[in-house]
């Protein structure tokens, strides 16, 4: 975790806020979910990336995965635990 804390520090650094930030967390807020599309190099990754540091900030503990996702490996019965996937 602490070579992705250092990422996340080195983005915040450099990142520039756009209009796309507020429409992927308000989808977040609003229903606990966000799909980020588009074409390759338009900075899917380094989105994905700079909105776990908003959350990580606001004491979220951020969760990654690749290939299939399966709801049984974590428990997600708790409503109030901050999690992001």
């Amino acid at each position: 975790m602490d070579e992705l804390q250092n990422r996340w520090e080195d983005l915040n650094k450099v990142f520039v806020e756009t209009p796309d930030i507020k429409r992927v967390v308000d989808s977040l807020e609003k229903n606990h979910v966000s799909v980020i599309a588009g074409e390759p190099g338009v900075g899917k990754t380094t989105l994905a990336e700079y909105i776990c540091l908003l959350y990580y900030g606001e004491g979220f503990d951020i969760h990654f995965f690749e290939g299939e996702f399966s709801h049984d490996d974590y428990d997600l019965s708790d409503a109030e635990k901050k999690i992001v996937f």
